[in-house]
């Protein structure tokens, strides 16, 4: 079964992935696999820089990638260039992954915070959203990004809402509570989607 993970930012979704992770899933995190992209000297940096300057990136050519969140994040057309550069090679590494597990795993899990934004929902059998209050947003991106008031709804507006992504989800891990609770709320449903 494949089953995609998603929520907003500061909900714990990459938390969410690892309890799956324990639970014997193979995680697939959209995440990881942009990061492994555009590393220094990879076509897709490339591509990237052409498109958006060399002053997205440090003195040692690494994309900066607080800068570029601050452009893209204050600019929407800009956004959506960067999503078409990004994408279609998320979304090829995670099919490529997909085809070589799919055998080798009873779970896959596709950790993917934009998964119905690419329309990556449509490869799984069921989909889950994770969700925390807004509150809980805030006070997340305050202590964990140093972000101010600004930055922070700039980060919320520039994503679907997760009420919308509550519609679309099969399922929803409630993260209101503390990392043990998660954990159960994890193996719950777990229970329910292994039956």
């Amino acid at each position: 079964m494949i089953i995609g993970l998603t929520g907003s930012i500061a909900v714990g979704k990459t938390t969410t992935a690892q309890y799956f992770k324990t639970l014997g899933l193979y995680v697939i995190d959209a995440d990881r696999i942009a990061h492994e992209l555009t590393k220094l000297g990879s076509p897709v940096l490339h591509e990237i820089v052409r498109i958006f300057g060399k002053d997205i990136l440090y003195y040692n050519g690494q994309l900066n990638r607080n800068k570029l969140a601050t452009i893209i994040f204050s600019d929407y057309s800009m956004k959506v260039k960067l999503e078409k550069i990004i994408h279609k090679y998320v979304m090829l590494r995670i099919q490529n992954l997909i085809t070589y597990n799919v055998h080798k795993y009873k779970h896959i899990l596709l950790d993917v915070p934009l998964l119905f934004e690419t329309g990556l929902h449509r490869l799984c059998d069921c989909n889950i959203v994770v969700y925390t209050s807004y509150n809980t947003q805030i006070a997340r991106l305050k202590l964990r990004n140093n972000f101010n008031y600004v930055q922070i709804k700039q980060r919320l507006l520039g994503q679907w809402s997760i009420k919308f992504k509550i519609k679309l989800s099969d399922f929803i891990i409630s993260n209101i509570g503390s990392k043990k609770d998660l954990k159960t709320n994890v193996q719950k449903l777990y229970r329910i989607i292994d039956a």
